[in-house]
């Protein structure tokens, strides 16, 4: 989809896209601002953030946040494929440069879940990024190109 057929389908959703609940405790909602595009301008990752978020929480709810998260998506059938030690204590995570926090495939083994949490204003900031397959390998390999040419090697 292309950037202005994501927004004309944001639009016309809005109000069901906003509140996503995965448990009683945690919902999410759209985030069309953190949506990536290709170089073609066609969608490649959906982000979510919390609903009702206001100006972010405090280091428990994000914690919480994120394991009930885990836990709805494991309970859906999606497998962990790529765990972060730190993927849920925020503070641990958040002082690192890392491109994954907790990676988890859908049972069609077509799309990857990526749940994490970066810093913002103060704040921690709870995320989940949907993309397909390609876009991970694609990532992955980057990433490790980019870690070798740093090195030296």
């Amino acid at each position: 989809m292309s950037k202005q057929e994501v927004l004309a389908a944001y639009n016309s959703n809005a109000e069901k896209l906003n509140s996503i609940p995965f448990s009683t405790e945690v919902s999410w909602k759209v985030d069309v601002e953190r949506f990536r595009y290709n170089e073609d301008g066609q969608l490649k990752v959906v982000s979510l953030i919390p609903s009702n978020m206001g100006n972010g929480f405090n280091y428990i709810k994000t914690v919480t946040h994120l394991k009930k998260s885990r836990d709805f998506l494991l309970d859906l059938g999606y497998k962990i494929t790529h765990t972060n030690d730190a993927w849920s204590r925020p503070q641990a995570f958040v002082g690192e440069a890392f491109a994954y926090g907790l990676v988890l495939q859908n049972p069609t083994n077509k799309n990857y879940v990526n749940i994490y949490c970066v810093k913002e204003k103060g704040s921690y900031v709870p995320l989940l990024y949907i993309f397909n397959k390609k876009y991970l390998f694609d990532h992955f390999e980057e990433n490790k190109a980019s870690n070798k040419q740093e090195s030296g090697f």
